[in-house]
């Protein structure tokens, strides 16, 4: 595999776990926006739909950064293995 080749895989790894980063941003943005409404709403019915909802939004980003620390390490390990990314 030529250098360009290399460095080619692995910029298009790295932008792979740019868009995967976006997903867990979102998710925040999502966590941010249900404390901002429990929080000045002052309602109790719904500080507890914040909870459950707040759990769902957990359980799902799991999976997420399980996958965005998966593809971290593998471009970890691919660059480890010698790939040089310097430019000719």
């Amino acid at each position: 595999m030529t250098d360009q080749q290399q460095l080619k895989e692995a910029l298009i790894a790295a932008f792979d776990q740019l868009k995967q980063q976006g997903a867990l941003l979102a998710a925040v943005m999502a966590e941010v926006a249900a404390i901002r409404e429990a929080v000045f709403e002052n309602d109790l019915e719904r500080l507890v739909r914040y909870q459950e909802l707040l759990a769902v939004e957990v359980t799902k980003t799991i999976p997420q950064i399980a996958a965005a620390t998966q593809a971290l390490d593998a471009i970890i390990r691919l660059l480890s293995d010698g790939v040089d990314l310097r430019m000719n």
